[in-house]
């Protein structure tokens, strides 16, 4: 067996391996509990590949303001301590509770920051649970599998 024909067949499994992933699922799901005083910003800051699901409740019906960021826009609100600078892609203001599913533009690190929308203190959860299949990582293991059946076949024909 040839060279070229081995890396078309890693290729193809590696491929179908990815695929796999992306429809069993991958870990990254994350919950949290906390309480946040007013004035203050809770920032969570996570990798994400693609969809997910955002799901926040308070525990009392105190209302807070939810932003998704992404990390420029992370790093501008911690150096400043201000979210006036920053462009969130998503934002839910004075929420006690919602669910959403949120598209990131790309795959990456983005910040969940949560902060009291009166001046009261707010006890909350979040969990933050990836949409299966992930598109992104289904298109890179389709991508792989087809390269390699392509070297695969056009070499056994050789």
């Amino acid at each position: 067996m040839t060279r070229r024909k081995r890396l078309g067949r890693f290729l193809l499994v590696v491929g179908i391996a990815i695929m796999l992933v992306s429809v069993v699922g991958l870990p990254g799901g994350t919950g949290l509990g906390s309480t946040i005083v007013p004035s203050e910003y809770l920032v969570t800051t996570s990798e994400y590949l693609g969809a997910c699901q955002i799901r926040f409740h308070t525990m009392a019906e105190w209302p807070a303001d939810v932003y998704l960021l992404n990390w420029n826009d992370t790093n501008r609100l911690l150096m400043s301590g201000s979210l006036k600078d920053t462009h969130p892609l998503y934002a839910w203001e004075n929420v006690t509770m919602f669910s959403a599913l949120v598209l990131v533009p790309n795959p990456g690190y983005y910040s969940i920051v949560i902060t009291p929308a009166t001046n009261m203190t707010v006890s909350f959860t979040i969990d933050v649970v990836p949409v299966i299949p992930q598109h992104f990582v289904l298109i890179v293991g389709a991508a792989a599998s087809i390269v390699g059946a392509v070297i695969t076949k056009t070499e056994g024909e050789e």
